[in-house]
């Protein structure tokens, strides 16, 4: 019966990377047509960016002029070492490939070796989901006992090579590999009907490839995938190494962002919402029965993958945890700032959130006490809407993105968590406890987590009791106090990154028991 059941789910997911395949050589080798050169032109922007940021205004001049040398055919006037080979094949060798890989890999004599698959890499981690990923592993000791080895899908060779040389100088890591995609995450023509667009633009037959070669010649005791979205990589890779055992990073039920988002969609959006809920629902339903064992960040999502009948269940919190030492309240520091919120702007729970804030909230705030400002900092276009609002109330300043949130938790007085949309459990609130500021969110804000309402901090979906428990912060020192002390100690039990280090190995190490 399992042998019928992982061919049904082979079969099934072959179908799926054939139809992406198709699409992505459509798209490349149109009939007729010249290279649709869209997708290197996007590639080439990014390297042009990074180049900025890593090698100053000369490394970024030198990196424009390949660019454009490049793109204009004219490869004769680019220097030596970016040039291509005469004979450059366009198909790349994996093999060989991953034999460099495997020959520049940190040595392993651990008892425990995980490959780790993920389809984004971002380093040094920023988001929520790479902190998870990445944060606890660098604060695992090389003599732990496991070694992992990280394969990533990305856009371009040279940001690839960036997020290897990162990785490669966290100990406990082996192996690194950026696996460049073709038309990497977009959303092509072709899909399967019933698929989630959220899984179509992950799927990536170079990917799999890369991956299944690697599992073929080297022993893995754990296959580790980051994310429900990449399932479909899953039964190729059981039948390449069917010892090794399948374990899912489940970050969040992902069915549930759609689920929460449905009472608060609007007329027009409603059916789109609706789909996508129903599609992703049955996606998950389908795809975790597959994996040996599961990790996730709240009980919520643990009780659901066990409902869906993956039996070892381990919950490791959200974000990987938090690193007290550096977010540690300065004693004496200025509060320059009386509300703070930090967030993307352009993932829609988040300002949709922001806008029932503005709304229903913050005028109550500056009514009883005026003066009082707002801050808001995140990546991201703010949302039309929002700026609007916002252009309407005083007190209130956008910052964008900030590479450093350290300096505004530290010198803002109140932290806020609007939320009424979303899964899993949001890593902005321990990060706000180990930096000592009090926090007021609405209930479904601080879901997934051990937050209980006037101890470690507030919670309420009523504007009127927000409003009031954020006045009681920002004038009360003693109680603003109280809860941050409160909120520390429920840090430090439960959401530090050497607590979920401690965690990962243990668990890992039960797992591959079995």
């Amino acid at each position: 019966m399992a042998e019928e059941q992982d061919s049904e789910s082979l079969q099934f997911t072959e179908g799926i990377i054939s139809s992406r395949e198709s699409s992505v050589d459509a798209i490349i080798h149109p009939a007729g047509k010249e290279p649709d050169r869209i997708d290197d032109l996007r590639a080439k922007l990014y390297i042009l960016k990074d180049a900025l940021r890593t090698k100053g205004f000369k490394g970024f001049v030198d990196c424009g002029y390949n660019a454009v040398m490049s793109m204009i055919g004219r490869k004769d006037l680019l220097p030596p070492e970016q040039k291509p080979e005469e004979n450059e094949e366009e198909v790349p060798d994996i093999e060989g490939d991953i034999d460099k890989a495997i020959q520049s890999s940190h040595p392993c004599d651990s008892n425990i070796r995980i490959l780790d698959i993920v389809n984004y890499m971002i380093c040094p981690p920023v988001s929520g989901g790479m902190l998870r990923v990445l944060a606890p592993l660098e604060k695992i000791p090389k003599d732990s006992g496991i070694t992992i080895d990280m394969v990533f899908g990305t856009w371009g060779a040279q940001y690839a090579r960036s997020c290897e040389d990162y990785l490669n100088r966290i100990p406990v890591i082996g192996l690194s590999k950026g696996v460049v995609v073709p038309l990497y995450t977009k959303d092509l023509p072709g899909i399967p009907e019933d698929l989630p667009k959220d899984v179509w633009i992950t799927v990536s037959k170079v990917l799999l490839d890369y991956a299944v070669t690697l599992v073929s010649k080297e022993k893995y005791d754990i296959i580790q995938i980051e994310h429900s979205q990449l399932s479909w990589m899953v039964p190729a890779l059981r039948m390449a190494s069917p010892s090794s055992k399948i374990v899912l990073d489940a970050h969040n039920a992902e069915y549930r962002v759609f689920e929460t988002w449905l009472p608060h969609t609007t007329e027009k959006d409603r059916r789109e919402i609706e789909s996508n809920y129903q599609k992703m629902k049955a996606w998950e339903s389908r795809v975790w029965g597959w994996y040996d064992a599961a990790f996730t960040v709240s009980p919520v999502e643990e009780d659901l993958l066990r409902a869906a009948g993956v039996e070892d269940v381990c919950l490791v919190p959200t974000g990987g945890g938090i690193d007290p030492a550096k977010y540690a309240p300065v004693p004496g520091i200025e509060k320059r700032y009386d509300i703070l919120y930090i967030g993307s702007m352009n993932w829609f729970p988040n300002y949709h959130g922001l806008k029932w804030f503005l709304r229903e909230v913050y005028p109550i705030i500056v009514s009883r006490r005026p003066g009082t400002d707002f801050h808001i900092v995140g990546n991201g276009t703010p949302d039309k809407e929002l700026l609007r609002i916002v252009s309407k109330v005083k007190g209130v300043k956008f910052w964008g993105f900030q590479e450093d949130d350290v300096q505004f938790f530290h010198t803002s007085r109140v932290f806020v968590v609007p939320l009424w949309i979303g899964a899993g459990a949001r890593v902005k609130i321990p990060t706000a406890w180990a930096a000592g500021i009090p926090i007021v969110s609405t209930v479904f804000g601080a879901e997934g987590l051990p937050a209980e309402d006037g101890r470690n901090m507030f919670l309420t979906d009523s504007p009127e009791t927000f409003a009031e428990d954020v006045i009681s912060l920002l004038n009360n020192q003693e109680l603003s106090d109280r809860i941050s002390q409160n909120a520390l100690e429920t840090l430090r039990g439960n959401y530090t990154t050497e607590i979920c280090a401690e965690k990962l190995v243990k668990d890992y190490k039960e797992i591959a028991k079995h």
